[in-house]
């Protein structure tokens, strides 16, 4: 008989953090403000049920699997990107501005940004219509309004298109229809804590061939509260090998 050499019971109270390295070995995701954490294994069975009775003679167990999931109430563009199979674009091409709220002074306001081929659509907050593109001009930055009738007014600037120039940097994640993410390795981080809450262990799972799922959702609420994004991951077998995971303790 194995020489079992630690038989304490700890318990597995805190959420893990979560470590997702490509193929080449690049931390491309990782969280460590997660809100919960799911590691579970599960295999079919069958029953063999022969003889008088029909009685059950054995089960054949077949098809394990273990699943993750992990849930953060955080947004991050790398983990859109991980979902999406794609990768975070960043450097100079367009972009769309705020709403930008603006009181004509002069028959004058002036933009945050330059509108490409100088289009935009202003929003008369007054007698809540859209202004006619024939009762201004747009050179650059600056807005002109052809009547003085506009001064003491507020009003809007929808959102509109610019080019990105410069120290202005916007990333992106270009969501294409025939790329998918691929596998690679997940490290869940963990404590174990004993009855007086101190830290006896660490608890490492180690994923070497975790697939992503491609479902992903950008929820919004008009109540001010953090939206829940769950990512999902279904681990598989190496090739040659019929390993799933290793849980390792190793004590404090």
């Amino acid at each position: 008989m194995a020489d079992v050499k630690n038989l304490d019971q700890f318990i597995l109270c805190d959420v893990f953090d979560a470590y997702f390295y490509d193929s080449d070995d690049n931390l491309v995701f990782y969280s460590e403000n997660l809100t919960n954490s799911d590691v579970k294994g599960s295999a079919e069975s069958k029953e063999v049920r022969n003889g008088r009775g029909n009685g059950l003679w054995c089960t054949l167990m077949y098809n394990k699997k273990v699943e993750v999931s992990l849930k953060t109430n955080l947004f991050n563009m790398a983990t859109l990107a991980l979902l999406c199979g794609t990768e975070v674009g960043t450097g100079n091409g367009t972009a769309y501005s705020p709403v930008q709220e603006l009181t004509v002074a002069t028959k004058q306001v002036t933009l945050e940004q330059e509108p490409k081929n100088g289009k935009i659509k202003v929003y008369d907050k007054t007698d809540n219509t859209l202004v006619d593109s024939s009762k201004y001009t747009v050179t650059a930055k600056a807005v002109e309004f052809t009547d003085e009738s506009f001064d003491g007014k507020t009003i809007k600037v929808m959102p509109y298109e610019f080019d990105v120039k410069g120290d202005t940097v916007v990333s992106e994640v270009v969501i294409s229809s025939d790329k998918f993410p691929s596998a690679g390795k997940l490290v869940l981080k963990g404590v174990e804590k004993n009855d007086k809450t101190k830290e006896m262990a660490e608890i490492t799972i180690i994923c070497e061939n975790a697939q992503p799922s491609t479902d992903f959702s950008l929820s919004t609420s008009s109540e001010v509260a953090p939206a829940e994004t769950e990512i999902k991951l279904t681990v598989q077998t190496q090739t040659g090998n019929k390993k799933l995971m290793t849980v390792q303790e190793k004590m404090l």
